[in-house]
C-alpha cells in the first residue's frame, strides 16, 4: 500500500510539472496589466494530489518543450525511514531554455516546487515557526557546498541569488507539493556571459529531520547572457495634499506628486499598458468610541497607478496622481491613510537595481479631517 501511495504521489508530481513546463490548459494570456497596484508579495501555492499513473521509478523523462523530469527511484526510498519527512525540490522552466541577463529578476522564468515523499509533517519557515527555507544558487556546476549559501553583490561560485533565500514556506503534509516565491530573485550583475546551473537546495540549515538528503538539490542549466545598459529607476521626492473638490464617488480626494528619476546607464522602456508608477494604500485608521483605534479601509484596496514613457538616463520627470474618492459611505473616507509609493512594482521593465524602487525618506500620508465630507457633500 506505502508503495502504490508514493508510486501515485510522484505520477501526480511528474504530470503538474509536465502540465506547467507545456503550458498546458490552453492559451496563457498575459496579466500583468491588471496587476498595476498589486505588491511583490511572499505567497506560495499547496496542490492537493490526486490519482495519476505514475512513471518508472529513476526513470527521466522529457517533455515537449525539453524540460528533464526524473522520478525518485526506490533506491532513495528504501533507506530511509517513513516516520520522516522526506523533502524534494523542482526548477519549473517557463520554456525550452533559461536565458538571462546579469542583474535580471529569474523568478519570473523559472518557478520553484517543493515536496515532501516522506511519513509525517515537515515544517515550513514563517516569523511563528524555523521550519525548512530554498536557497536558489548560481553555479558554475552542478555541486553545492552543504548549508546555507553565502550572498554576496557580486558574482561568485555558488553565490546566493539576490532576494535568493525563500525563508516564507508552507508546512508540507506527506505528499503534499507547494509552489514557494519571495518577490525577485537577482542575478549578480557582473556575472560574466556563459553557461551556468541555477541550483536550489531545500532545507539547507537542516531544520527538518528527514530521511533522504540526497534529494534536496535540483540544477537546471541556464545561460547567462551579454550584458546590456540597463535603466535604474528611483522617486527622490514625493507629496501629498488635498484635491480641494467635495466629497463625492470617483471625484479626486487627494492628489500625489513624485519625482521618477533614471539612475542607471541604459534608458528605461515605454510601458504605457502597466501602472509603472503606482500609489498603494496600505493603512487607514480612525479614532471613535472614547479614543479606540480602528481600520476604517482594507490595506491594498486603494490607489493608483500610471505608464511611464522612457526615461533617459540622468533623466528626472515629474508625475500627479489622483487618488480618488471610494464608492463608500464618506464617513469610512475619515481619518488618517498612509500610502506606498513605488516604480515598477510587478518587475515589469528589466532594471540594474530592484531593490530601491520604493519612496522611503519619509512617510506619504494625510488625513481626513472629521466631520470634512459632511461640510463638503458631492
Amino acid at each position: 500500500m506505502k508503495e502504490f501511495l508514493r508510486k501515485t504521489i510522484t505520477g501526480a508530481n511528474v504530470l503538474i510539472l509536465l502540465c506547467l513546463s507545456s503550458y498546458c490548459g490552453g492559451k496563457q494570456e498575459d496579466n500583468s496589466a491588471l496587476l498595476s497596484l498589486l505588491n511583490s508579495q511572499q505567497s506560495f501555492t499547496t496542490t492537493a494530489i490526486g490519482p495519476a499513473a505514475a512513471m518508472g521509478e529513476g526513470e527521466t523523462w522529457e517533455n515537449s518543450q525539453g524540460t528533464n523530469i526524473q522520478t525518485i527511484s526506490n533506491s532513495q526510498q528504501a533507506s530511509g525511514d517513513g516516520s520522516l519527512s522526506d523533502l524534494t525540490v523542482y526548477l519549473i522552466p517557463g520554456g525550452r531554455k533559461v536565458e538571462v541577463k546579469p542583474g535580471e529578476d529569474v523568478s519570473k522564468k523559472v518557478k520553484v516546487q517543493v515536496a515532501n515523499f516522506g511519513g509525517t509533517l515537515a515544517n515550513g519557515s514563517n516569523p511563528a515557526n524555523e521550519g525548512y527555507m530554498v536557497d536558489l544558487i548560481l553555479s558554475q556546476d552542478s555541486f553545492v557546498p552543504e548549508g546555507y549559501a553565502p550572498y554576496f553583490p557580486d558574482f561568485k561560485e555558488d553565490v546566493l541569488l539576490g532576494g535568493g533565500r525563500i525563508s516564507h514556506t508552507p508546512d508540507l503534509f506527506s505528499g503534499a507539493l507547494a509552489f514557494v516565491s519571495e518577490g525577485s530573485n537577482i542575478i549578480p550583475k557582473n556575472v560574466p556571459p556563459g553557461d551556468y546551473n541555477l541550483c536550489a537546495r531545500v532545507d539547507a540549515g537542516s531544520k527538518v529531520a528527514e530521511s533522504n538528503e540526497q534529494n534536496n538539490t535540483v540544477c537546471i542549466p541556464i545561460t547567462v547572457q551579454t550584458s546590456e545598459p540597463l535603466p535604474d529607476l528611483i522617486i527622490p521626492r514625493a507629496s501629498i495634499y488635498p484635491s480641494g473638490m467635495k466629497c463625492r464617488a470617483g471625484k479626486p480626494l487627494m492628489y500625489v506628486t513624485a519625482e521618477i528619476k533614471n539612475i542607471g546607464q541604459g534608458p528605461s522602456p515605454k510601458r504605457l499598458d502597466v501602472g509603472l508608477f503606482n500609489v498603494l494604500h496600505v493603512r487607514s485608521e480612525r479614532w471613535e468610541n472614547g479614543g479606540t483605534q480602528i481600520e476604517s479601509i482594507e490595506p491594498g484596496t486603494w490607489g493608483n497607478g500610471v505608464g511611464l514613457e522612457s526615461i533617459q538616463p540622468g533623466e528626472t520627470v515629474t508625475i500627479t496622481l489622483s487618488i480618488g474618492h471610494l464608492n463608500v459611505d464618506s464617513y469610512y473616507m475619515e481619518g488618517k491613510h498612509t500610502f506606498d509609493l513605488r516604480v515598477n512594482r510587478g518587475n515589469w521593465i528589466q532594471e540594474s537595481n530592484v531593490q530601491n524602487n520604493e519612496y522611503n525618506k519619509k512617510i506619504i500620508e494625510y488625513t481626513i479631517p472629521e466631520g470634512f465630507c459632511k461640510s463638503h457633500p458631492g
